[in-house]
């Protein structure tokens, strides 16, 4: 018995190494000989040991079994460190000028596309399947488009483009340009669809990826309709939802999105029947919402004091954030309170607040000065 359970074990160890992405050590030169003789693509990633959407691909991404059995399957995979070694050729050759940079390259070494930033396993093997495909590149999806092609496969490989684009680009206005023309081609892609083309497979990135907007009528839609998807995306437009809900709560719980109490009071309504709150996981973010737009400071830190331990982490981060703000019209003494109330519980904070923490006293603490 003792010699199957070891045998299950090493063979199970085998598997699981097996689904990993297999990066081989050797150049670039012999990744296309090897490409040539398997007749594969080759795929270069290009990092860095201090990028950490790097370190989140190699620890989170690249290890699971639906990335490595696509990656294995269809490419010749290696890497290179952009600042060491051949690296600094690699990253030369392709103009590598973010990190990560994938690239996806033919077995003579000719980029067919590339993919930038941090993914999660499912949407990565999407985006790689895109770029495997010639009429997905950059230059043709642009021409397809301009030619007055709206097909799925168009808008959503434009999108997906115009997305890598805009992660090189950060708060740059030409970012705000993209970004802006992205969600008028999804919204006007949107509009021309009836509900049973909405429903399709082929237009279910638009609510997984392009939804994220409680006030989007692709939101709307994907609400009302949830019950309405195929099986195989139903599960992923309640996550979808989920996530908008939540995302939306915290606004409310930093400041971000100021309260009206109709609003307010219309997505408690909503996450309730939906049954996004059966686990109770809002009423103290909507209680700490309501109680500081009742105006009066004072009664708002007592009930922050005596409430805040409630708060599930991602929620107590946002309430943390901007914190300052709610008093930067209160007295002296106001301030004050709320500085020692923060004081009080930073040490028992995790990583991430501490620091929210540390720089909402700050702010508080300089208001006097000025």
């Amino acid at each position: 018995m003792k010699k199957f359970f070891s045998i299950a074990i090493m063979l199970m160890a085998v598997v699981a190494a097996g689904a990993q992405t297999d990066f081989r050590h050797i150049s670039l030169d012999e990744a296309a000989k090897a490409a040539k003789a398997e007749g594969k693509l080759i795929f270069i990633d290009v990092y860095t040991s201090w990028c950490g959407p790097c370190k989140m691909m190699a620890n989170q991404t690249f290890p699971q079994k639906l990335v490595g059995d696509y990656m294995n399957k269809t490419f010749v995979c290696v890497k290179f460190d952009a600042e060491k070694g051949e690296g600094l050729d690699v990253a030369k050759l392709f103009d590598v000028k973010a990190y990560p940079t994938f690239i996806v390259a033919t077995a003579d070494k000719k980029e067919l596309n590339r993919v930038l930033g941090y993914y999660e396993g499912p949407k990565f093997v999407e985006k790689l399947q895109q770029c495997v495909d010639p009429e997905n590149s950059p230059a043709i999806l642009r021409k397809r488009y301009a030619d007055g092609e709206r097909t799925p496969k168009v808008i959503k490989g434009l999108a997906f483009i115009i997305d890598d684009d805009m992660r090189t680009m950060y708060q740059s206005p030409e970012r705000d340009s993209l970004k802006n023309f992205r969600d008028t081609m999804i919204d006007s892609y949107f509009s021309s669809l009836s509900d049973e083309k909405r429903l399709a497979a082929e237009n279910s990135f638009i609510f997984e990826y392009y939804a994220k907007n409680i006030d989007s009528r692709q939101f709307g839609f994907m609400v009302e309709n949830r019950s309405k998807f195929l099986p195989e995306f139903k599960h992923k437009a309640d996550s979808v939802i989920g996530l908008v809900y939540n995302n939306n709560v915290k606004m409310y719980l930093s400041g971000e999105k100021k309260y009206d109490a109709a609003s307010f009071n219309a997505q408690k309504t909503a996450i309730a029947d939906g049954g996004y709150n059966t686990d109770k996981k809002y009423d103290t973010a909507y209680a700490l919402v309501e109680e500081y737009a009742k105006g009066d400071l004072d009664k708002y830190l007592a009930f922050c004091k005596k409430n805040y331990k409630r708060l599930p982490d991602d929620q107590l981060t946002s309430f943390l954030e901007n914190f300052s703000d709610k008093y930067a019209e209160a007295t002296e003494s106001q301030r004050n309170a709320a500085s020692r109330f923060l004081r009080s519980i930073l040490p028992e904070l995790p990583i991430r607040p501490i620091y929210i923490c540390a720089g909402e006293i700050s702010k508080l603490e300089k208001i006097d000065k000025h």
